[in-house]
């Protein structure tokens, strides 16, 4: 009958060996919750059954411990196979998608030259037209000569920045300007100085920002007072820059002119300022006027409702040129650059008019200084003044095109560096690599420990058992560091057979070392396989680490019970016997990772190969707009220069409405899908998605290379995360050890979230705020 059978006959035989078996498939198909309960559920049934079947204590925790291990392995062994399934078919994957991944280079790539055309060609473009229209219906001498010198100018600066966004130079033109992009807040009083619309009322109260922080809000300025310009008919545009606290709070508002705004004089020098608002330091107690460096304006050009509507509507046709230029892609643009600054930008409504508000976190920026009744932080009204070369200049050259980023790094568009947060779910926990290490911890204890409560024939005293299983769980724990110190976790392991070959002689314990040596050499040996693959090529400290366990073995051996005549030369012989399976297993790592080498190096090698085909994309996307550029968009704007310098304003205006179209249809065509619906699973299809989504993704930490098993499975996330949404903010954390990834997710996609990084071996953080973070080990 069964139940005659003695635990120490069939068990061990029978069970472990089943339940290893379901336990592997569980962990192969299942995620590592599901495969680690029903170790769990399998581990408790053995202990119950043998309780159930009357058992000794002993047996039954002998047999309970080895089932735990048997399942541990198992369950290793299908963790490791799950993982490695799923780089295999990343890799697949990676290397189908290789042929698109250039194609997705250059559709970032136009998509960011559509941004910088909008943001430079298109905005002078405009400032134009408004400007020569408005002075053409007005039919003010003074004004039209105003407006001529002003497209002169604009034209200038236009020319240069459509050289730098190319790299190229204007049709018969000189040498490329180099001035450098807006990088401080001042920069946005000379916008303002040089804006050609005389309802704009500026304040700024924030002393400084990051460059990075400057550049964003000087586009955000740019565009609000644009869109203020084509569509806010009549009444006042009120610009404010302040600081409050931590944070850079930019506001822009239009609406109708209030009963203040009205009564104001138009001709009072003191309120015509160049857009500068003075920022009260230490030593200065009062705001400059703008009259100290030029000189003022005629009445008829101060605050005119007339001309506020002339403006607006860009008179001669001028509004209607200038529609269609945006779409949307503007504000949508600006909320992405201000994301990735890590703030927040918001549009709409606000009462009968239009507000844009930007809040930038401020890190280590000086506190904005409280006004004082001695010096005021004053409003003042922008009017239609002549340009002055120095702050044109160096406010309206914008950031010069991004680098070109290799198809193997991340692309994105410029942002301030982030600081690399504390990721949750490092290194997977019990999911990763080092769980599996725990695993053969585990059975390592099981093995030696269970089998010597199940041995019947000499039974073990309470000292003993303690004794045996502290020595039996430190041979074990050096497989814990196997994979990052395996030649100090092999010393550790052997040191532990003299111990027990002096309690043998001592009368501590029956155990014979030799006995145990051999029973748990699977332990050194799989040691000394880590120390070839981590060692390679270096060859003497793989040998000596051969040597040192075959004469340990040796010399355990040959001091059991078994041994009689010459110890020393059965030692010798023993030792000799121990080298063959000890070289093997330190021969088979080393083979192992000349192999991953090779694997690595052909990775490596594909990866540039991809690089250098998305440069090349890049490259001809900006070979072909700069053929584009110099056919349309520079030729108008060189014409532009000329008719102004000839004082030909409706020249100008005809001009300047030319290179509205053609820049209309420049970006139509940068701004239409090149790459189809699926991005390829790289990370340049990570920036082709955000482009597509309005999304803005982060790289805090710097941008780093990651293999192609995680830039598949970052892309699958950010995929995850962008489904169904759109101006969503994604944060990719990288280092050494791996990616992370950060961004909102939807109830289905954290399903689909936990999978992935299971199955990559990472971990997954669900947070408060709503996020979720998966975390990519590298392997």
């Amino acid at each position: 009958m069964l139940e005659e059978v003695p635990m120490g006959g069939w068990a061990p035989a029978v069970v472990p060996p089943a339940v290893a078996a379901a336990l592997y498939v569980l962990a192969l198909r299942r995620t590592a919750g599901v495969a680690a309960a029903g170790v769990a559920v399998v581990t408790v049934a053995v202990a119950v059954t043998a309780l159930a079947l009357g058992e000794r204590p002993g047996p039954v925790a002998g047999a309970t411990l080895l089932t735990a291990g048997c399942a541990a392995v198992a369950w290793a062994l299908g963790r490791s196979g799950r993982r490695r399934r799923a780089r295999r078919l990343a890799l697949e994957a990676y290397r189908a998608a290789a042929g698109a991944a250039a194609e997705a280079a250059g559709e970032v790539e136009r998509h960011r030259l559509a941004a910088e055309l909008h943001d430079t060609a298109a905005h002078r473009f405009t400032g134009i037209v408004v400007g020569a229209a408005s002075a053409l219906r007005l039919a003010d001498p003074d004004l039209q000569a105003r407006a001529v010198r002003d497209a002169a100018e604009t034209a200038r600066l236009a020319e240069g920045e459509l050289e730098r966004l190319t790299g190229v130079r204007a049709p018969g033109g000189g040498a490329q300007d180099e001035r450098p992009g807006p990088r401080d807040l001042a920069d946005l009083d000379a916008l303002v100085a040089a804006w050609p619309d005389p309802r704009v009322t500026y304040v700024r109260t924030a002393r400084s920002a990051p460059p990075e922080i400057a550049a964003v809000a000087y586009r955000v300025v740019r565009e609000a007072l644009t869109n203020a310009l084509r569509y806010a008919e009549g009444g006042t545009v009120r610009v404010a820059v302040e600081q409050a606290a931590d944070r850079l709070v930019i506001t822009l508002v239009d609406g109708p002119t209030t009963t203040q705004d009205a009564a104001q004089p138009s001709d009072d020098s003191t309120s015509r300022h160049s857009g500068t608002t003075p920022v009260p330091g230490p030593d200065e107690t009062a705001a400059t006027s703008r009259d100290a460096r030029t000189p003022p304006l005629p009445s008829a050009v101060g605050r005119s409702p007339g001309l506020a509507g002339a403006g607006t509507a860009a008179g001669l046709g001028g509004r209607r040129d200038v529609e269609g230029l945006g779409g949307g892609h503007g504000l949508a643009g600006l909320r992405v650059a201000v994301a990735e600054c890590g703030g927040v930008l918001s549009a709409g409504p606000e009462g009968a008019g239009w507000a844009v508000r930007a809040e930038f976190p401020l890190q280590d920026a000086p506190s904005a200084p409280v006004p004082s009744a001695s010096a005021p932080s004053v409003s003042v009204p922008s009017a239609l003044a002549p340009s002055v070369p120095a702050l044109s200049a160096s406010a309206a050259s914008p950031p010069g095109p991004a680098a070109v980023v290799p198809a193997a790094l991340p692309l994105s568009v410029s942002a301030p560096p982030v600081s690399a947060p504390p990721v949750p779910g490092r290194w997977g926990g019990w999911r990763g690599g080092p769980a599996s290490n725990g695993a053969l911890v585990l059975f390592a204890v099981a093995w030696s420990v269970g089998f010597s409560l199940l041995a019947d024939d000499v039974p073990l005293s309470a000292g003993e058992v303690a004794l045996l299983a502290v020595l039996f769980v430190a041979h074990a724990l050096p497989l814990a560091v196997r994979a990052r110190a395996p030649l100090p976790g092999l010393a550790a392991a052997l040191s532990v057979h003299p111990v027990l070959l002096a309690a043998w002689f001592a009368g501590w314990t029956t155990q014979p070392a030799g006995d145990f040596f051999l029973w748990c050499l699977w332990v050194e040996l799989t040691l000394l396989y880590a120390v070839g693959v981590q060692g390679g090529r270096r060859w003497r400290p793989g040998a000596a680490a051969t040597a040192t366990v075959a004469a340990a073995g040796g010399l355990v051996l040959a001091c059991g019970p078994g041994i009689v005549g010459d110890r020393a030369a059965a030692g010798a012989v023993l030792a000799s016997g121990l080298a063959v399976p000890a070289a093997a297993a330190w021969a088979l790592g080393v083979g192992v990772a000349r192999l991953r080498a090779r694997r690595r190096t052909a990775t490596r090698d594909e990866q540039v190969r991809l690089s250098r085909e998305a440069e090349a994309a890049v490259r001809a996307e900006r070979a072909r707009l700069e053929a584009r550029l110099r056919s349309s968009a520079l030729r108008r704007m060189g014409a532009v220069l000329a008719a102004a310098e000839r004082g030909r304003l409706d020249v100008v205006l005809a001009e300047a409405r030319a290179g509205l179209a053609a820049l209309r249809e420049s970006l139509d065509e940068l701004r239409s899908p090149v790459v189809g619906d699926d991005p390829p699973p790289t990370f340049a299809g990570i920036a082709l998605l955000a482009t597509r989504h309005q999304a803005a993704v982060r790289y805090a930490g710097g941008r780093r290379e990651a293999s192609p098993g995680v830039e598949v499975a970052a892309f699958t996330a950010v995929e995850l995360m962008l489904r169904g949404r759109t101006g969503a903010e994604i944060t990719v954390t990288g280092d050494g050890a791996g990616t992370a990834v950060r961004g909102p997710a939807s109830p289905r996609a954290v399903r689909r979230l936990r999978a992935l990084a299971d199955a990559a071996g990472g971990g997954f953080t669900a947070h408060e705020d709503g996020t979720v973070t998966v975390w990519l080990p590298e392997t």
